[in-house]
């Protein structure tokens, strides 16, 4: 079937397919019927016709003897090669509307999620019960409850704004990742202090948890933009707080190479079997170990730091320490852990 076309979606004119030769394009303002007949200046004759899809219209071209010869045959392929089309051109707008419902789902509900930490939060200081009672009164019970059992605010504060940047991060990677063309606006930083201001709102959460968080101090800077490195290290530190072992040590080291900045992560957190590695930066993966102390998350968290990391042209490996292995005890449940490195490249 020596037929060429050109698919074009009806609402923006925009070209969703296209394999004319170049002689035929410039007679497509000129193609307004099923079938008939155009004779190309310095090329001859050439057979063509429109077809409409629910979606589209089809400009089609050929230049066979076949086709120049007999409308009838003509118009009878294009009909079968048209409802091909039409099958397939439905099959890929499934295909985009499931995966935009998917990343649309799946924003949802990590916003529900880090939302419902929020009200978990406020309601561990403040009972619920107390403040939902209608009176004016609900400043004076705050009162109240922060003199009668001495609260510890600036730990809530803290909980509040670390799930409040969650919130602020869920929408910058939306926006990022799913952008053909993300707007990055790549200028040279200090890393040591973009890091501590990722790291405070972690604070009292690595406090809790016994995990002492050493990093060290460096004057070196690199160029990225802010919003991905920002959000990027959000979720390294928050999978180093979820995954690493209670009462261990979480040390971050800023160094240098000749052409970029090094940041390595060095931490005692669960074990990653030896076949399950190449699947880290997987999107929505998790492994067996993770999924089996019940901790597992949705399995975007590694994936989206690399596809951010990646974005700033840097590049993001991870290497596990397998004969450090061991087990450890926690409300009755053995959890293995081992010593982890994650390993940042940053072009300076």
């Amino acid at each position: 079937m020596d037929i060429t076309f050109r698919v074009v979606e009806k609402e923006t004119q925009s070209t969703t397919f296209c394999n004319l030769k170049n002689e035929f394009k410039q007679l497509l303002p000129q193609i307004s019927q099923p079938s008939e007949i155009i004779n190309l200046p310095q090329y001859g004759k050439v057979r063509c016709g429109i077809m409409k899809t629910e979606n589209s219209l089809v400009y089609f071209a050929s230049d066979a003897k076949d086709y120049i010869n007999s409308s009838s045959k003509f118009k009878n392929d294009l009909m079968h090669l048209t409802a091909l089309i039409n099958s397939f051109l439905k099959d890929v707008c499934q295909q985009q509307i499931d995966y935009q419902l998917q990343r649309t789902q799946r924003l949802s509900h990590n916003i529900r999620s880090m939302n419902a930490n929020c009200i978990t939060s406020f309601f561990s200081f403040f009972p619920q019960e107390e403040l939902s009672r209608r009176d004016n009164k609900i400043q004076t019970k705050i009162d109240k409850i922060i003199k009668d059992q001495n609260l510890n605010i600036p730990n809530l504060l803290l909980k509040l704004h670390k799930n409040h940047l969650a919130i602020k991060t869920e929408f910058e990677v939306f926006e990022k990742l799913y952008s053909k063309n993300p707007f990055l606006s790549r200028k040279r930083h200090k890393i040591h202090r973009v890091l501590m201001n990722v790291f405070y709102p972690f604070f009292s959460d690595f406090q809790e948890k016994e995990v002492n968080v050493n990093i060290s101090s460096s004057e070196l800077r690199c160029y990225f933009d802010y919003d991905t490195f920002h959000v990027a290290f959000f979720h390294l530190f928050e999978n180093a707080y979820k995954y690493s072992k209670p009462n261990s040590n979480l040390d971050i080291l800023i160094d240098e190479s000749k052409d970029s900045v090094i940041i390595i992560f060095n931490m005692q957190s669960l074990a990653v079997e030896e076949s399950e590695i190449p699947l880290i930066f997987t999107e929505g993966w998790s492994s067996t170990i993770s999924k089996g102390t019940g901790k597992s998350g949705n399995g975007l968290g590694m994936y989206i730091v690399k596809r951010l990391i990646e974005l700033n042209n840097g590049t993001i490996d991870f290497q596990p320490t397998a004969e450090t292995k061991e087990t450890y005890s926690n409300n009755g449940l053995e959890i293995c852990y081992q010593q982890n490195r994650i390993i940042i490249n940053l072009p300076k």
